[in-house]
């Protein structure tokens, strides 16, 4: 048994792989990427509206308080949008395919071009 590796033949993005991050420029791509990951339960038809899904941060992002896994106040700072304002924003999103990673630089940059050249 020692050091015997088991393995259970899972396959997927949780069991494959590193993980992988972005730099992202936040003044023109952070607020679009955060709707895209609040609506990914919309998308794969798990609830209707993203407040439904209990496994997101998408209701922390709407409380006054945040919901004790985020940080509200580096939220307001990032986003800069009021929560009503945010929840208008995501739901907009329903319906509409966008996927910001489609314009993500040599896998590793998501920005605007002086974003980018800065950058390199």
């Amino acid at each position: 048994m020692a050091g015997k590796r088991f393995t259970r033949k899972k396959s997927g993005h949780l069991f494959q792989g590193r993980y992988k991050s972005i730099v992202v420029d936040k003044d023109n791509y952070l607020l679009e990427l955060s709707r895209y990951i609040h609506l990914n339960p919309v998308r794969a038809r798990m609830v209707k509206r993203p407040k439904e899904y209990k496994w997101s941060s998408y209701n922390g992002y709407l409380s006054r308080k945040g919901d004790g896994y985020i940080d509200k106040e580096q939220i307001n700072i990032y986003l800069d949008i009021k929560s009503n304002q945010y929840e208008q924003f995501v739901l907009d999103g329903i319906g509409k395919e966008r996927n910001p990673f489609r314009n993500v630089y040599a896998g590793l940059i998501l920005g605007a071009s002086k974003f980018i050249k800065d950058k390199l």
